[in-house]
């Protein structure tokens, strides 16, 4: 059993708290461990680990074997605590000032997992509306010890404090066309005009997040910008996995279902849907409009996931921002080559809206 092979397994008892008994004579965790570290869900993994080492106590592993994955998860966890202590100051600042931030995405699934602080931590995504967007921007950036370009025409900021970064959206907008943005406005509109809002717990206090119906949309949106530009992520599978387990009968499944019919994406739903099924353990009934036909077309996405090198993060320290822009273009090319057979017209659509968009990053040094 290879370590590509041994992942799922991990993963699956890390989510699912299930363990399938891997041979002894294929334990070879340092393998899998790097791996796990390099897709971003090393945590999850740990606690697969964990799980399979309860299930079956003849599984000889040694204490030496462990120590590295008990260092993984106290990592995570070290790193998840800082960016919550981090947000809550946000959070205080932008309130106190009678803003209306939303935090989105990675921060605000984390609360969906068995053990949310596990979730490899990424950066904190505010969403804000109207003026609140540039009033954000003029309290945070004098604090912040590193600042991204902005983006104004999409109203975009991305703010370093420390290692940590907050970024600020005023839209959602992406390079996925009209069809997407017009649907992302009127989802915001909706979202901050009906005060349609959840929320999770930091420390005691309560913070404002989307409700169900929109995170149905948008979490499953946001993998599909990544599916088509920068390459879809493992971390994000697994987000979109614990989200529709906690929220399936939580959102109104039939306006999703015109939502990605009037977006053009729901072969996209489909196919990586059974990715969930086939790979990472849910339950057909927890992944709406599931069509197991779409397996083949999954199982090649799996693959192309676990072996591109998008994922390896590695950067030559002498290695010149133009460099850099050709490498990673190249990449993206790569993994926009391996979705034309499989979605060949959203596949077209969105090559040239990157080629448009990383031309004028390198023009203007973005």
């Amino acid at each position: 059993m290879t370590p590509e092979e041994m992942l799922p397994v991990l993963l699956r008892a890390g989510l699912w708290g299930t363990a399938e008994k891997i041979p002894q004579e294929d334990c070879d965790l340092d393998a899998v461990r790097e791996l796990a570290r390099s897709l971003a869900v090393s945590g999850i993994v740990s606690d697969g680990i964990s799980s399979l080492v309860k299930a079956y106590p003849d599984l000889k592993i040694s204490l030496e074997q462990l120590k590295p994955f008990i260092k993984e998860i106290l990592y995570v966890e070290r790193t998840n605590s800082m960016l919550d202590t981090l947000l809550l100051k946000v959070m205080d600042l932008l309130e106190g000032q009678g803003l209306r931030p939303v935090i989105l995405k990675g921060h605000a699934i984390a609360r969906h997992y068995p053990h949310p602080k596990h979730r490899t931590a990424g950066d904190i995504d505010i969403l804000l509306d109207g003026d609140d967007y540039f009033e954000a921007a003029r309290l945070l950036a004098p604090k912040a010890t590193g600042k991204e370009p902005e983006y104004p025409r999409i109203r975009h900021y991305g703010l370093f404090f420390g290692k940590y970064e907050v970024e600020l959206h005023g839209t959602l907008h992406s390079r996925m066309g009209g069809r997407f943005n017009a649907l992302m406005d009127s989802m915001q509109r909706e979202l901050f005009d009906k005060g349609r809002f959840g929320s999770f717990t930091v420390e005691g206090r309560a913070i404002r997040t989307s409700d169900a119906d929109f995170d149905a949309t948008f979490i499953f949106l946001h993998i599909v910008q990544h599916l088509y530009d920068f390459g879809l992520s493992l971390k994000q599978l697994c987000d979109w996995a614990m989200f529709l387990h906690r929220n399936v009968g939580k959102f109104d499944q039939e306006e999703l279902r015109r939502r990605l019919e009037r977006t053009g994406v729901m072969k996209e739903w489909k196919v990586l849907g059974c990715i969930l099924t086939d790979h990472l353990g849910s339950k057909a009934e927890e992944v709406p409009f599931h069509e197991a036909a779409y397996s083949k077309e999954a199982g090649r996405i799996w693959n192309s996931i676990l072996k591109t090198e998008l994922h390896k993060r590695t950067t030559g320290p002498k290695e010149s921002y133009l460099a850099k822009k050709v490498r990673n273009t190249s990449r993206r090319l790569s993994w926009i080559a391996g979705n034309l057979s499989i979605f060949p017209l959203n596949t077209i659509r969105t090559f040239f809206s990157l080629i448009a968009s990383g031309t004028d990053s390198v023009l203007h040094g973005k």
